[in-house]
């Protein structure tokens, strides 16, 4: 990318978009990361969506002019964000969850990056992973490879939903989230949009993302997994045909299939992250909790020995595991 001096594209609005569902811990923090960004030119869309704690009196206490709160009944994310989309009003919208905080320079490197590459209409970011109480215990580095990116999302989800940034108008053009997506519906409408532009992820980490028991992708696994298949299934049907089974009207109940999926684990997950880290006491902290539940795992004393190496094995191991994993995927498929 070529360079852009600094004070191009400086009244640029952008529209934050969250919505927020009890939300009281973290909505501050979430609020004053976007609030404080390197570009001021911004717009901040907050759906509340139905919340009963103490959300509501949290951003009453923003005086900033910048901050536009709007109330709902509880009708889940997808609705929330959709019902945020008719307010914005910027070129560009970015997403930021209620949980997680964005980098100081986040929004001012996404919009340059749109702003140098006008065939690209979404552009996300590697994640950093915080633990609860704000501390790092690993990171997302997705595929930033333009070619690859598009070859390999539809197998995998390559994007994390709070670090995109959109163009206003495709997604206007897409129709913004299908809400018959109670989840993964950002996995469907990045798999639309690629159907009509490119897609992007900054090689760097710009947004920071919160590992907790009760976020969507752990406490609701189950439902996550299985619409992120219907995500990816009806995408090639999109390849093949160029439209797809819920745009001829059936019904999403009927494409389904949630006895595929299997729930994720809080711990798991956090053990993963920690030995790809290298970080060895936080990853003893997730081994204890899970020999509680499984005593009898060889695989978690085996982990437990393996923390004590050191972080370039911890990581080193890691890799290799997951390596073993892909050529066991792609033998799969052949």
């Amino acid at each position: 990318m070529g360079r852009i001096e600094r004070t191009a594209h400086i009244d640029t609005r952008v529209s934050i978009l969250m919505g927020v569902f009890n939300g009281e811990h973290f909505v501050e923090d979430a609020l004053k990361s976007v609030l404080d960004q390197s570009h001021r030119s911004l717009e901040v869309i907050v759906v509340d969506d139905g919340s009963t704690d103490g959300t509501r009196n949290v951003l009453r206490r923003f005086s900033d002019q910048r901050i536009r709160v709007v109330s709902q009944d509880n009708r889940g994310l997808t609705a929330a964000l959709n019902h945020g989309l008719t307010y914005a009003t910027g070129d560009f919208v970015a997403r930021q969850d209620a949980d997680d905080v964005s980098g100081p320079d986040r929004i001012e490197k996404q919009l340059r990056y749109l702003a140098a590459n006008p065939r690209v209409c979404a552009v996300g970011s590697w994640v950093g992973v915080l633990d609860e109480d704000g501390s790092r215990i690993g990171g997302r580095h997705y595929e930033s490879n333009s070619e690859l990116l598009h070859e390999r999302h539809i197998e995998v989800n390559q994007f994390s939903h709070g670090s995109l940034m959109f163009r206003n108008d495709m997604l206007r053009e897409v129709g913004g989230y299908r809400e018959q997506f109670k989840f993964a519906q950002d996995y469907d409408l990045t798999l639309r949009l690629q159907d009509r532009c490119r897609t992007a992820n900054l090689p760097e980490e710009l947004y920071f993302m919160r590992h907790r028991p009760t976020q969507i992708s752990i406490a609701r696994s189950r439902e996550q997994q299985a619409f992120s298949e219907l995500a990816r299934t009806l995408a090639r049907e999109r390849r093949v045909t160029g439209t797809d089974s819920l745009c001829r009207g059936i019904r999403i109940e009927d494409l389904l299939a949630l006895k595929q999926a299997q729930p994720a684990d809080y711990d798991d997950i956090r053990l993963s992250f920690c030995m790809r880290s290298g970080l060895g006491r936080k990853a003893r902290e997730s081994i204890v909790q899970l020999l509680r539940r499984r005593p009898g795992s060889t695989k978690l004393y085996l982990q437990w020995l393996i923390t004590w190496g050191g972080g370039g094995v911890m990581r080193g191991l890691a890799n290799l595991w997951d390596r073993q994993k892909n050529v066991t995927r792609m033998k799969a498929k052949d």
